[in-house]
């Protein structure tokens, strides 16, 4: 009983000291499973951006690598930026038409990494067997 009250203060404990970060942040997301969704996708020929949410993990940790598929994937937003960090309630933002015609692209797929990974820089190619094996969790939206 002792061993369980010690455990239910340290992780209360964590998931206070966590939250002091900022002052909206949902600690309830992370007791859920890793994962991934987008939240708004932008229909084929808009430049707005994409949105989406990760879960399970402490967003602090971990970043969204963003591809688009015009004639093979590309990375978004940019080859300079090639991941997309989540703020402190887990939602991120990304824009994925940054040159040519982003707009027109069929397929958006995001990864989520530890934020130290080094995502591969895809200009056209296919994506790598490896990134989804480096990802807690992928999704792929086609439009």
């Amino acid at each position: 009983m002792k061993n369980a009250i010690k455990l239910s203060l340290i992780l209360f404990s964590l998931l206070f000291s966590l939250s002091l970060d900022c002052d909206k942040c949902d600690p309830y997301l992370l007791s859920a499973s890793p994962g991934l969704e987008f939240t708004s996708v932008p229909s084929i020929g808009s430049n707005d951006d994409l949105k989406g949410r990760v879960q399970g993990v402490v967003p602090e940790e971990f970043s969204v690598a963003i591809y688009i598929y015009v004639s093979g994937w590309w990375n978004k937003p940019t080859f300079d930026n090639p991941l997309t960090a989540p703020d402190c309630n887990s939602n991120f933002i990304c824009d994925i038409t940054t040159g040519g015609i982003d707009p027109q692209a069929s397929k958006i797929r995001g990864y989520l990494v530890r934020k130290n990974f080094n995502p591969p820089l895809l200009s056209g190619e296919e994506i790598p067997e490896s990134l989804k094996e480096n990802s807690l969790a992928w999704i792929e939206k086609i439009r």
